[in-house]
């Protein structure tokens, strides 16, 4: 039954989106190690539960019968419930063969007295079957189990009780190791046939010239089956001038009718061709019409005939179509309009192979095909005083594939290459048959790994391969000629590629990066897939010497780094007469370091005198790669008390100095994730460095903190020296004393007039604190100026009475209560107190952590008073003695 997709699917009456439903199959797939799946499981629909309510849109009429007026199909197309997904759940044990499906009649929207036929194709499966459900409402299949990795074809088809199909789905699919497949399933509706087949009952009947009207012909369309019932068919019948003569479904005439009453007899025999139109209006309101015609044979003297299935009629001769590796054909001979009974003779070429008579003699034989060619048999009817003879044709249809590419041996493989523009022309034709006509029919069984064009039609006996990917597939194709097909012609083709890969981390081919340090080389792997494993791999370098090919290893090669830069490889081969090749880029990075101030050797360091007017510029490049993108830079300083860089993360700094002394400078470039260093080179920046030390009531802390020792009298000293660094003593001029010292805050450190030579004694100011910088500066024999600095922090504890500092004599306590407090000017932290009282008779203290505690007159007398400072880890003490008069 011919049948074609409609446009309209299931329409959402919720929604009224258009949609489909689909079958997701779980088959248990043969892998080796087995599984399965549980037998029978629930339906799952999504936002609907488990199983439905009843077909969608089943008809609410008395629908047994399976038959739907045109109307009813309508309405069944726009309903429904698009969003269920048939689970057609696969069981059995590991070990079976074999596996049940199970699905739910409702869900596929099968009515009663309907069947579902499931169809799967593919290596090592071939299963077609027809259920209907059972007494629970489910159908069952029994398939075997498909093969994990291969790719197989399911098919769905669910037809009514008169054997119209209602829902139809087809696909292709990998199966992977769970056996998951999906299927659509779209609404189907019957059509008429895009042409009729027209039968002419008897094909023959002999006239009665005294009585025409006794014989009669009956013409009928033989594939006009599922017609709905309701549905309204036009039929318009004509007679071989083009006039109408019937509007029935079948069109019955008597010999008299079809040779007309002014029929002289002027042949053995008179042919007729009788014609009818269809004409239906589809649900979606489209009207189609079809046609077709069936010839009658009347005979009116003696004549000879022939029929057979398939018997074809062409002017005097008949014809018979068969294909290669079929099965036989009984043809029989009749004599109309004779009495007698004639003696049948069958005769065909002797030396011609292409067809087998079972008999020479009788009524009837049979013809079996052997060879592809045509033979001609010729039919005789010896009637005693005269013979009759008819000649049968008899094509036998044997289709090969040729090509350039096509090997002779038919188990050996079509191959070509999947470079994308790599093609191959394969031409079908019919062993020993020269005949115009002819329709071909083009099957590739893998979409992914190649396609045909084109696929069917008379022009189509040429068709083009094109590679998809590589891999392996079957191409095939079936010749059809006269309305019958022959068998298919299968060839295996191999789509071959070409595989580069990288070791270690097995990386596909690709352009990628390696240092230039890495000596030992990288390993590369070439392999041909689907070729004939005979292939030679060649390996060169196209372009550019960053690296040399290592080694003799027809799949492998050794990659060593010679020179920063870039370097082309090329891998090829030759499948079949063509030409495989892949190039890939190899990146050899050695980054190298240029600018002012930097010495060629990387053994010499990089000096500059410690000025404010000293710099390096250097600029870091990938040695033979210039203009590269997306190549990340930095900087590494070994010490940046020493130098400073003015950007850290570009393809050029400048150092400046900051102090005299020692240090070292790299550059890192990263490109493609790899990352490589330059050379460290050595920085010396020549110059001075200055040393301080406490005098004259002065304590060093550590860490250039120095603290006025509270109690001290007289003015405190620290005393500066400095060291040269990278300069002799006799390159230096002393500058005036009163220049070469200054300080940045005089009211914490001030120079007077104790400057001389490489050390001075300055003076902290009185009551002053803080952070200050002192800076040395001398003068150089060349006439340029040299600094160098030292910053220190000068911490004072200064107690209080009453607000009131107290001095550095014993102080009195008049009255009762009075308030005490310390204060440790210059830090910039948080400072914690602890106070004692040398004798708490005569002063006692309200509290020993607070920084203002409460002195309390107890008696007359004395009492030292004392306070430790806590801040930045270290203690800071001060004392004072008062008494009570």
């Amino acid at each position: 039954m011919l049948q074609r997709l409609h446009g309209r699917l299931f329409r959402c009456l919720s929604s009224s989106c258009a949609a489909a439903l689909s079958a997701v199959l779980l088959l248990a797939a043969c892998n080796g190690n087995g599984g399965s799946h549980d037998s029978g499981g629930p339906v799952y629909t999504p936002g609907g539960g488990s199983g439905s309510s009843g077909s969608p849109g089943e008809d609410t009429t008395d629908d047994s019968s399976g038959s739907y007026t045109a109307e009813d199909f309508l309405n069944y197309s726009n309903a429904g419930d698009p969003g269920k997904i048939i689970q057609l759940v696969s069981g059995g044990s590991e070990e079976a063969q074999t596996q049940t499906v199970t699905m739910s009649a409702s869900d596929l929207g099968l009515p009663a007295g309907g069947s579902v036929t499931l169809t799967i194709t593919g290596p090592g499966i071939s299963y077609s079957g027809t259920a209907a459900a059972d007494a629970d409402g489910n159908v069952h299949f029994a398939i075997p189990r498909p093969v994990t990795g291969t790719k197989i074809t399911v098919e769905l088809t669910v037809q009514d009780a008169g054997g119209i199909s209602l829902f139809a789905g087809s696909s292709t699919q990998d199966v992977d190791e769970d056996g998951n497949l999906e299927v659509k399933l779209v609404r189907q509706f019957w059509t008429l046939p895009a042409s009729l087949t027209v039968t002419a009952s008897p094909a023959a009947i002999a006239y009665n010239e005294t009585d025409p009207a006794s014989t009669s012909v009956s013409f009928s369309i033989t594939n006009l089956t599922g017609v709905p019932a309701g549905a309204v068919l036009s039929y318009s019948w004509k007679d071989p001038d083009g006039n109408e003569v019937g509007t029935a479904s079948s069109l019955t005439l008597t010999a008299g009718e079809m040779l007309g009453t002014g029929f002289t007899i002027l042949h053995d025999s008179e042919t007729r061709t009788y014609s009818v139109e269809v004409s239906y209006t589809e649900p979606s309101g489209e009207q189609v019409t079809s046609s077709g015609s069936a010839t009658a044979t009347i005979a009116t003297t003696a004549t000879l005939t022939l029929s057979g299935s398939g018997l074809q009629t062409e002017g005097e001769r008949m014809v018979l179509v068969l294909p290669k590796g079929g099965s036989g054909v009984t043809v029989s001979a009749d004599v109309l309009c004779f009495d007698g009974t004639p003696a049948f003779s069958w005769d065909k070429d002797m030396t011609d192979n292409t067809i087998a008579l079972s008999a020479t003699s009788g009524t009837s034989v049979t013809v079996s095909p052997s060879l592809g060619g045509m033979t001609a048999v010729t039919v005789t009817a010896d009637l005693g005083d005269r013979t009759l003879t008819k000649y049968l044709d008899v094509y036998v249809l044997d289709v090969t594939i040729s090509g350039t590419d096509v090997p002779s041996a038919a188990a050996s493989p079509i191959i070509i290459t999947n470079q994308s523009d790599d093609s191959t022309n394969l031409t079908a034709s019919l062993t020993g048959l020269s005949v115009s006509g002819v329709s071909y029919e083009w099957n590739v069984a893998s979409a992914s790994v190649a396609s045909a064009s084109p696929l069917s039609g008379t022009a189509a006996a040429t068709t083009t391969v094109t590679p998809a990917s590589t891999g392996t597939t079957e191409v095939k194709v079936r010749a059809s000629y006269k309305g019958v097909y022959s068998g298919w012609c299968t060839r295996t083709l191999n789509v071959a590629g070409l595989t580069v890969t990288l070791t270690p981390g097995g990386a596909a081919a690709g352009d990628f990066v390696m240092k230039m340090s890495e000596t030992s080389g990288v390993i590369r792997y070439a392999s041909v897939a689907h070729g004939t494993g005979l292939e030679t791999i060649d390996w060169t370098i196209s372009e550019g010497s960053a690296v040399t090919i290592n080694g003799t290893s027809t799949t492998s090669r050794t990659l060593t780094p010679a020179a920063g830069g870039k370097s082309k490889i090329t891998v090829s081969t030759s499948v079949n007469g063509r030409t495989l090749s892949k190039s890939f880029y190899v990146y050899v990075l050695d980054l190298v370091l240029g600018g002012t101030g930097l010495p060629t050797s990387d053994t010499d360091p990089i000096t500059m005198l410690c000025t404010a007017s000293a710099s390096a510029a250097l600029t870091a490049s990938l040695d033979g790669l210039s203009g590269l993108e997306d190549v990340s830079y930095g900087w590494v300083i070994g010490d940046t008390t020493v130098i400073a860089a003015s950007s850290t993360n570009t393809d050029s700094t400048t150092l400046t100095p900051v102090n005299a002394g020692s240090t070292t400078v790299k550059a890192s470039a990263t490109y493609g994730g790899v990352t490589v260093y330059s050379a460290v080179r050595d920085v010396n920046v020549a110059g001075f460095t200055l040393t301080a030390s406490a005098l004259n009531g002065l304590t060093n802390e550590g860490s250039d903190t120095y603290f006025v020792t509270p109690g001290f009298g007289g003015t405190s000293y620290v005393s500066f020296t400095y060291s040269f660094t990278g300069i002799d003593a006799s390159d230096v001029t002393y500058i005036s004393d009163v220049d070469k010292f200054t300080s940045s805050d005089n009211s914490v450190v001030t120079f007077g007039a104790r400057n001389s030579g490489q050390a001075c004694q300055a003076d902290v100011s009185a009551g002053g604190s803080g952070s200050v910088t002192v800076t040395a500066t001398v003068k150089l024999t060349t006439g340029e100026y040299i600094s160098a600095s030292k910053t220190l922090t000068i911490l004072r504890l200064v107690l209080s009475v009453d607000g009131t500092a107290v001095s550095w004599n014993p102080n009195a306590l008049d009255g009762t209560n009075h308030t005490l407090s310390a204060s440790l000017q210059g830090a910039s932290g948080t400072c914690t107190y602890d106070w004692t009282t040398s004798d708490s008779s005569v002063i006692s203290l309200s509290s020993t952590t607070d920084a203002s505690p409460t002195a309390s007159c107890v008696a007359a007398g004395s009492s030292t008073i004392t306070v430790t400072v806590h801040y930045g880890g270290n203690d800071y003490e001060g004392s004072k003695e008062l008494f009570v008069p």
